[in-house]
């Protein structure tokens, strides 16, 4: 194997990684855009509450505001900060084991 084969093995790898995520942060591309957060309304003691419906995006949740519920004051901040939209559901049923 030739010098040359090499660099020119080694262009081909970079040029199919492409832009990196933090160089497409710095242009301002928002992972968080056209995305949608699925919640749905539990009424515990006659007090409607907003959970997150996936597990990984209600634990992100949790450790940034040390809450488990949302309220459509954090929906409305989120979604001028972000881009991202919400989507209301209807909640998983609970099966009895």
């Amino acid at each position: 194997m030739e010098a040359g084969d090499t660099n020119a093995k080694m262009k081909s790898t970079t040029a199919r990684q492409g832009v990196s995520g933090y160089d497409k942060l710095k242009q301002g591309y928002n992972p968080m855009e056209n995305r949608t957060i699925k919640y749905y309304t539990k009424n515990v003691y006659g007090t409607d509450r907003l959970y997150l419906q996936d597990a990984r995006e209600a634990r992100s949740f949790k450790e940034l505001t040390q809450a488990v519920t949302i309220s459509a004051y954090q929906m409305k901040a989120l979604k001028e900060l972000t881009g991202v939209e919400f989507e209301e559901v209807l909640p998983m049923k609970e099966v009895p084991v």
